[in-house]
């Protein structure tokens, strides 16, 4: 750095030519991308030679010092253009790129800013903390002197990000050279040879292959701007940069021709080429007017300076070609205008489509007839020309009818809903020139007054002139699908069986209607009481009858604005906006009282009932829906119990009125199993007991099918399983309740064998509860000594020895024994026959 009280002195040295003239080069780059600061890319450009200049000028002053202090502080200058030259011929190569959304990115523009400015600053305060030069001195071994120094690790860290900083700009010039236009490609190699050469030299430089003294690059850099220069005036560099190479691919049948601001041809494609019958060697640079001088309408389409079109007839070795050419302005990502861009489409095809379509007219005619959908054809002042006969059968107007008519008078169409007359579709599409299509909820009012929803287009036909020739409107009935619409949204919202909402409904209600407002706002959760048990016992058909029953009766006592839905099997829930408890209390009640008075096949209908509100803003509804269902279930405990066991009753009552006999022997096998009881010296509460599941064993017989019950012949392998199943259905129906839960395990076990070799789950001797074997003794005496629908009783001996000989078996051999021996003996019992 400079200090006072010291001479600054300075020497000449040959050197000094060769930067004094790269100091000019650079400046007049400098000035002519001044001049040309509007155009797009000048102003990096402009920075880079500037930022070179300074580079440039600092590194002669710096060699032409003679003492050390005055060196250092122009090798500092210098490291103004060292840093900040990449950074800006970089913004240049991503603006050539057509990348200029990068700079959106906060980020990137910190970093290409910022490490260059901390860089500049350690320097200028290198000898406070040396991270950048060390061990600097006054090195005097060659023809002039300069400053020696060893570079500190920090100084590598942004000599890296400087590399990096000219990696990515050749990258990016790299990806350009892969796109196929000539113009693109020779512009992006001058930019990268004119990045190349420095980056080398500095590399160069940094490693001393070449013994060299001082770093050449401020020089190279300046050369390096006169092959940039030379693109500029040469290949019209930043005047035409290549975004229209983004819009087109170089094989696609399009012809696209890009000229610059000022009318110069600066890249075509092999379309464009085959059009012109030229090749881009001998078309690019040239003049428009030169160029399209054989072909007038291109020259007239070039010089409408805006958003224009023409249709181009070539003579292509005989062949007749067609061609529809538009032209565009061009504009960067700023709006500038950078030139125009001329598509030329092959129409040929299209022009013969047409041809062949004009001469096919008549069958085309008689497609439209034939149809499927509706099809009316009117002129260009909206009269019928043509109907199909699916238009004839819908409209009620037959084709002779209808010819000349204007197509309101036809085609009669209303709103569903306002009944009110429609917009004439085709008067619409006379108007706007474009198709249409109706709107929904439209019906069709026939001739014979028949309404009929429908869904239809319009659309214009026109001449080759593009004039409209007529409208043809395409119409179908609606009505089958838009049935099939409604119903899927129906059940998209509603529970099917009982016609409620559903889940989903009341959850979008509950987040809707979940405001201010609408408090206080009660959840009321209903639980249908011994669904699962009237399943079990009477089928799921009676089951569904419950539910529904319930849900007609919970809406028959709701209002008007109350939201019911069904959220499971057999949870109900009642959403009541502006209802405060008390309210929502009384409404409970109203449903209790209905629902207490009726009955679905002789069973009581029972709901269990438990409500939460809302009373406050802040409250959550899950909350109050918890606590709701919490409240619920704490009734349930108490309603359910008695509900389960009239529903027993009912049951037992019902399997009585299927089955008389069913009666008579659960009488006896309940007095049998008590006898026995009293033989084993039970207590009287376990007689009694055993009284009462003789009653009940058979409760799972409910289930079955009354041809089974009463078959006279033998049972097939599956009529056999459903009978082996009912001990499994009683034992559902009898644990549902606890006061007979102890007893659905007795019947569960009544047809295990005493061998093991029983039903359902193969039990074996003690394993199989007492009361079970006492009751599966009782049941085989009492079915064997009574009439079956498939055999006779049997004899009294015939049934002993039966007894006998399974005992040990199938029985357990001290139960048969006390049974044979002392039960007929000791309690009187009566029975079919005595022992």
């Amino acid at each position: 750095m400079l200090r006072r009280g010291i001479t600054v002195h300075y020497q000449y040295i040959p050197y000094l030519w060769l930067s004094a003239l790269s100091v000019a080069v650079s400046i007049t780059l400098s000035l002519f991308a001044w001049r040309n600061r509007n155009v797009r890319g000048a102003i990096p450009f402009f920075s880079t030679m500037v930022l070179v200049t300074i580079w440039t000028v600092a590194q002669a002053l710096e060699l032409a010092a003679i003492d050390l202090p005055t060196k250092i502080m122009w090798a500092n200058v210098q490291y103004l253009g060292i840093m900040f030259a990449p950074v800006t011929y970089l913004v240049m190569v991503i603006q050539f790129t057509g990348r200029e959304h990068w700079f959106t990115r906060r980020w990137l523009l910190l970093l290409l800013v910022t490490v260059p400015i901390i860089v500049n600053v350690l320097f200028w305060t290198n000898d406070v903390h040396h991270l950048l030069r060390q061990n600097v001195f006054l090195d005097t071994s060659g023809p002039f002197p300069v400053v020696g120094k060893t570079f500190g690790s920090l100084f590598w860290i942004f000599a890296s990000y400087n590399f990096s900083i000219t990696l990515l700009a050749l990258i990016l010039l790299i990806d350009a050279l892969r796109q196929k236009a000539s113009l693109f490609r020779e512009q992006a190699v001058l930019l990268f040879v004119g990045l190349l050469l420095p980056f080398m030299t500095t590399v160069e430089h940094l490693a001393g292959f070449l013994m060299i003294r001082f770093d050449l690059t401020p020089v190279i850099f300046s050369l390096a701007g006169v092959v940039i220069s030379w693109g500029i005036f040469r290949y019209r560099l930043f005047y035409t940069v290549p975004i229209a190479r983004y819009k087109v691919i170089e094989g696609m049948n399009t012809g696209v021709i890009v000229l610059d601001i000022e009318g110069f041809i600066v890249d075509l494609n092999p379309a464009a080429m085959k059009l012109l019958g030229c090749t881009s060697v001998r078309v690019v640079g040239k003049s428009a007017e030169r160029l399209f001088s054989d072909h007038p309408e291109l020259l007239w389409l070039y010089n409408a300076g805006t958003t224009a079109s023409v249709e181009l007839n070539v003579d292509a070795n005989g062949t007749q070609m067609y061609y529809d050419v538009t032209v565009n302005s061009l504009e960067d990502y700023n709006r500038r205008p950078l030139g125009q861009i001329m598509l030329a489409h092959n129409i040929t095809e299209r022009k013969q489509a047409e041809d062949a379509l004009r001469s096919s007219e008549e069958r085309f005619k008689i497609t439209l007839l034939s149809v499927g959908d509706g099809v009316i054809s009117t002129d260009k002042y909206g009269h019928v020309e043509l109907l199909n006969k699916v238009a004839e059968h819908l409209t009620g107007w037959s084709q002779e009818e209808a010819v000349g008519k204007p197509l309101g008078e036809v085609f009669n169409i209303i709103n569903e809903y306002t009944r009110e007359r429609c917009d004439d579709p085709v008067q619409k599409v006379l108007e706007t020139g474009k198709p249409i299509e109706l709107a929904n909820h439209t019906i069709l009012v026939s001739k014979d007054s028949r309404e009929i929803p429908i869904e239809d287009s319009a659309a214009p036909i026109k001449d080759e002139d593009d004039k409209i020739e007529g409208v043809v409107l395409v119409f179908r009935d609606f009505t089958e699908k838009r049935e099939k619409q409604r119903k899927i949204e129906h059940l998209s919202y509603h529970d099917q069986l009982t016609g409620l909402y559903n889940r989903r409904f009341f959850e979008e209600e509950l987040n809707r209607l979940d405001i201010v407002r609408n408090l206080p706002i009660t959840l009321v959760m209903a639980d249908l009481n011994g669904l699962k048990l009237t399943n079990d016992a009477f089928g799921h058909i009676v089951g569904d009858k419950l539910l529904k029953k319930a849900a007609e009766l919970i809406m028959k006592e709701c209002r008007a604005d109350d939201i019911v839905a069904r959220i499971g099997g057999d949870e109900f829930i009642l959403l009541l906006s502006k209802t405060d408890t008390k309210e929502a209390e009384k409404i409970v009640q109203r449903i209790n009282q209905t629902v207490s008075n009726e009955t679905v096949d002789s069973i009581v209908l029972s709901v269990s009932f438990g409500w939460e509100t809302k009373h406050k803003p802040e409250e959550k509804m899950s909350t109050v829906l918890k606590k709701a269902e919490d409240n619920m279930y704490r009734r349930k405990l108490f309603e359910s119990s008695s509900m389960r066991i009239k529903t027993i009753e009912l049951i037992i009552n019902t399997l009585y009125e299927k089955d008389k006999s069913e009666e008579q022997h659960s009488q006896r096998v309940s007095e049998l199993c008590a006898a026995i009881g009293y033989a084993l010296h039970l207590n009287v509460e376990d007689v009694s007991e055993l009284r009462t599941l003789g009653l009940m064993h058979d409760i799972g017989m409910i289930a079955l099918d009354e041809k089974i019950i009463n078959m006279p012949g033998e049972l097939n392998d599956s009529e056999w399983l459903e009978i082996k199943r009912h001990s499994e259905t009683g034992y559902r129906i009898l644990s549902s309740v606890n006061e007979t839960s102890q007893l659905a395990e007795y019947v569960l076990a009544h047809h295990e064998r005493w061998d093991g070799k029983g039903y359902p789950k193969g039990l074996k001797g003690e394993e199989i509860p007492l009361q079970a074997r006492i009751i599966a003794v009782a049941d085989a005496y009492d079915a064997m000594t009574s009439d079956r629908p498939y055999r006779k009783a049997l004899t009294e001996e015939t049934t002993i020895n039966e007894i006998k000989c399974n005992a040990g078996l199938q029985f357990d051999p001290l139960i048969a024994r006390v049974l044979l021996e002392n039960i007929t003996a000791k309690s009187g019992i009566e029975t079919s026959s005595k022992i």
